[in-house]
């Protein structure tokens, strides 16, 4: 346990790592080759029962371990805390491609019909990916609150017609592009993880562009665009203005689509990656937000 996680948790022994907890739950855990810590799922249940649970959803090649800031955060005011593991996510390019729409939507989908059954109240986080996962729940199960990070329901560059056929080409001949990448400790967070965890998945996941793949989130994305429409959920919207994947359009289509109530908070400067931000000042605002916003009666 890292210093970090024992100095900002009032009760770091709740803390545990569980890909167990993942088997048991989500029946698609199959992936042949191993899970990197950082991708560990993980719940923070406290000692005496809680009324409220809140499922984090992390997004597109991303890890549990990228909601661990918020995650102690929520724990601390008060609610129990899960974050599962997206299968084919922190592992090889190989089990990566093998994972698709219906193992990413089922996999947050049973972990919130799990919590459902066993809370008075299930609040929902979703980053990126994940918003879009937290649209399709919170439709589905009629959820009073969520919390959207820079959710992927409008991708920049996407919607061109010319874009997507060019993706449908290169996934037709399985080809991947390779794209700058470049470990920054700055973006770690407080998650724990092995050294190399950055570096392995950057090298399986983060240096391409997965065409076949990113056709897979676009299904997600299509789906949660028609469900915003009947969520009637207290919605806190969170953008950065200098987001590169997602766009500001995004908030337009919020106010226009979404059934229940809308807060907008839109970052400044900030990017896609808002809630572990290497600009501590963004990266509190984005989680201290989302807190108060479930703390709200």
């Amino acid at each position: 346990m890292s210093n970090e996680i024992v100095e900002l948790c009032s009760d770091y022994s709740r803390i545990n790592r569980n890909e167990e907890f993942g088997k048991v739950i989500f029946k698609f855990y199959n992936e042949k080759d191993p899970i990197r810590l950082v991708a560990t799922p993980w719940e923070m249940v406290h000692k005496t029962p809680v009324p409220i649970a809140v499922l984090c959803c992390h997004g597109y090649t991303g890890t549990p371990g990228e909601l661990a800031v918020i995650g102690l955060k929520l724990y601390n005011a008060g609610f129990d805390v899960f974050t599962p593991r997206l299968p084919g996510h922190g592992s090889s390019q190989k089990e990566f491609l093998k994972s698709g729409p219906n193992n990413w939507i089922d996999c947050e989908f049973a972990a919130a019909r799990y919590l459902k059954d066993r809370y008075d109240q299930l609040y929902v986080v979703g980053h990126s990916m994940g918003g879009l996962n937290a649209i399709i729940i919170a439709e589905a199960l009629q959820l009073s609150k969520i919390a959207l990070i820079a959710p992927a329901t409008d991708l920049l560059g996407l919607e061109a017609k010319t874009t997507f056929l060019k993706l449908q080409v290169a996934s037709f001949f399985h080809k991947k592009i390779k794209t700058p990448w470049k470990s920054n400790p700055e973006f770690f967070g407080i998650c724990e993880r092995e050294d190399g965890d950055d570096e392995y998945l950057g090298s399986q996941l983060w240096s391409y562009i997965l065409p076949s793949s990113v056709i897979k989130l676009n299904k997600i994305r299509k789906i949660a665009n028609k469900c915003l429409f009947s969520v009637g959920a207290n919605t806190l919207l969170i953008l950065g203005t200098k987001d590169t994947s997602v766009s500001q359009n995004s908030i337009e289509r919020f106010k226009r689509d979404l059934l229940g109530d809308l807060k907008v908070l839109s970052i400044k400067d900030a990017g896609h990656l808002v809630l572990y931000s290497n600009n501590k000042k963004d990266s509190e605002l984005c989680n201290n937000s989302i807190v108060e916003h479930f703390l709200e009666k």
